[in-house]
């Protein structure tokens, strides 16, 4: 369905290479315009899942998301929130974890540096531009080098760990010898620490080296020509053509510095996220490096995100829609949804919030609302629904399937015999449900019914959980262009367990048609069951109208065309204009409907399930 340079393709390569990173719960989702993380998903912007992307842009996305995991599996967050560091400690404690998780991953993943090497590259290309294109801003800049040796140090590690970069070695080769003396030091240390502890010591350390560069060289800046002539005579050589004096005499003013600050409680901010807590070593001025004309670590990490934006955002908006084409983002539960809608939209934190505690409290009453919402299915429909499950557990279907090399003769080979082939042989052959994997998609829009739907997919459950059928439930819905499926049944899960559990919560006017079938399509591709049934209920024309229609019918083609069925059940609403096979039918036919429906799928077309 999806070519193996698509978004898509793609994706699902992401999520093979969480799990080979040892974060198979990890998810990818593309939405918006910014690339980040929360600590559970890492987060593209939105793509076409149909663009096919370059190799170079591939390798890129494959860093990013090599380098977010790597975070994700081996920063320990907790330590953050314990420490509570100052915003300039942070910043220095992300280069030495970059360098940390960036080494662990390539020992994980043999593949790893080459995809980190892509992403390094377009960073740095679009960091050498910068500095370039803004002549007085990077003069200003080398004029107080000492600010950028984090940073610096960064690369350098990355340097030294053989990252295949143009645009690396450019950056490394423009380095001014003290800041290169200073990054080739530290560059050493980010490499040996072994975890988010050592990193934090590091960032600490390497804070006080910079104040203390500060105390030394800040009094007055040089031009570029003195700076570079003091570079050369204080380039660390000795007499002897050693690098120990020098050495000392930096040492020394560190040394100085750093027993002053160590007097303090271990440069921790105050909690406030301000950088203005009392161990900030600051006492005498010293402890704060001013980025007023220096090198600002925070513009940078900004260059970073909208470079990444960038490069990766070109592979959206192709289709002319801006509420329809994103690939919805995929929760186990309502509560971790409306989480995330709160990060997405902090403007809407009232409404968020409310939805937080209307998910947590349907959880808390969810058995008692699951009762009383089988109590309403027709006694007709309860009985239609055992005896579908009776008939799949006890009919199989017979086909002849022919190309063997024994078995009955099959009539219609036998020209073939002629050619020389002898597979002309048909045998009976039996299909089973054990071999047919099912999709039922519930629109989560606020104009659906709630006891009827949650009825109806009691019903469904019952008789394919009694009938040992493979099957998932889920339901998809929007809220400010915000895609989202919620999970409610895996196949592997046991069908039970939803009757008390089930918390259908349909919530917003929104119907993203298009999202939703891109997602189930990117899920069930890659399903292993040789049959694969996506049964589609909505009550509703897509968010886009016309537009979204007929994205929603080419896809569905696409995915009939890769051995997904595709079956829509419109409730009071014709969907024959997206789906090629489909049922109309009401709320209060709802249960029935889907029945038949799967009476038709799994028996009149000779899939019942066998003992």
């Amino acid at each position: 369905m999806f070519s193996q340079n698509s978004v898509a393709s793609l994706k699902t390569e992401f999520d093979k290479l969480s799990k080979i990173m040892g974060a198979s719960e990890v998810r990818t989702t593309f939405n918006g315009e910014g690339a980040y993380t929360n600590g559970k998903v890492i987060n593209l912007p939105a793509m076409d899942m149909n663009e096919d992307m370059t190799a170079r842009d591939q390798a890129i996305a494959r860093g990013y998301h090599i380098h977010e995991v790597g975070h994700i599996t081996d920063t320990d967050f907790s330590l953050a929130s314990a420490k509570k560091p100052s915003k300039e400690i942070h910043r220095y404690w992300n280069t030495c974890e970059d360098v940390m998780i960036e080494r662990k991953a390539i020992d994980k993943f043999s593949g790893a540096k080459r995809s980190l090497s892509a992403t390094v590259d377009s960073v740095l290309a679009n960091e050498n531009k910068h500095w370039s294109d803004n002549p007085e801003e990077n003069k200003a800049r080398r004029d107080k080098w000492w600010t950028e040796v984090p940073y610096a140090a960064l690369q350098q590690a990355r340097y030294n760990a053989g990252y295949e970069s143009e645009a690396l070695e450019a950056y490394v080769a423009d380095m001014p010898d003290l800041l290169a003396k200073e990054a080739r030091n530290f560059a050493d240390e980010m490499t040996a620490a072994a975890d988010t502890a050592e990193c934090y010591e590091l960032a600490k350390k390497i804070k006080r080296r910079v104040a203390a560069l500060e105390k030394k060289y800040g009094k007055a800046v040089p031009t570029t020509p003195q700076m570079q002539a003091q570079q050369k005579g204080d380039d660390g050589k000795g007499d002897d053509g050693s690098d120990q004096q020098s050495r000392d005499e930096d040492q020394s003013g560190l040394n100085d510095y750093a027993a002053d600050d160590d007097e303090g409680d271990d440069d921790e901010g105050n909690g406030n996220g301000n950088g203005d807590g009392d161990g900030d070593g600051d006492e005498d001025g010293a402890g704060s490096v001013s980025g007023a004309g220096g090198f600002d670590l925070e513009a940078a990490e900004k260059r970073e995100q909208d470079n990444m934006s960038a490069v990766l955002g070109a592979y959206g908006k192709t289709f002319g829609v801006d509420t329809c084409k994103d690939i919805a983002s995929v929760y186990e539960t309502h509560v971790d949804c409306w989480k995330d809608r709160l990060k997405i939209y902090p403007n809407r934190s009232q409404t968020c919030n409310s939805m937080i505690k209307y998910a947590k409290d349907a959880v808390n009453h969810a058995a008692g609302s699951n009762l009383y919402a089988r109590s309403k299915i027709p006694s007709d429909v309860n009985s239609y629904g055992s005896r579908l499950a009776r008939l799949l557990l006890s009919q199989e279907s017979k086909r002849n399937e022919g190309g063997h090399s024994s078995g009955r003769v099959d009539r219609r080979r036998l020209a073939q015999l002629v050619a020389g082939n002898e597979n002309i042989f048909a045998r009976t052959e039996y299909t089973k449900t054990s071999e047919t994997r099912l999709m039922l998609a519930v629109d989560g829009s606020s104009s659906m019914s709630v006891t009827q739907t949650i009825a109806a997919i009691h019903v469904v459950n019952d008789a394919l959980g009694r009938a040992g059928v493979k099957f998932d439930v889920s339901e998809w819905a929007a809220y400010e262009g915000h895609s989202a499926i919620v999970m409610h049944k895996h196949a592997h899960q046991n069908y039970k367990t939803l009757q008390e559990t089930l918390t259908y919560q349909p919530c917003g006017g929104d119907t993203p048609s298009y999202s939703a079938l891109l997602s189930y399509a990117q899920m069930m591709v890659n399903w292993q069951e040789p049959r694969k049934v996506l049964l589609m209920i909505t009550d509703g024309i897509p968010n886009d109208g016309n537009v979204e229609i007929t994205l929603c019918s080419d896809l569905i083609s696409q995915m009939e065309a890769s051995g997904i069925e595709v079956i829509g059940i419109g409730i009071n609403v014709d969907v024959g204009r997206m789906f090629t096979k489909y049922v109309q039918t009401d709320f209060t036919k709802l249960g029935e409907t889907l029945l038949g429906s799967l009476e038709k799928l799994l028996i009149s077309q000779g899939h019942a399930h066998g003992s």
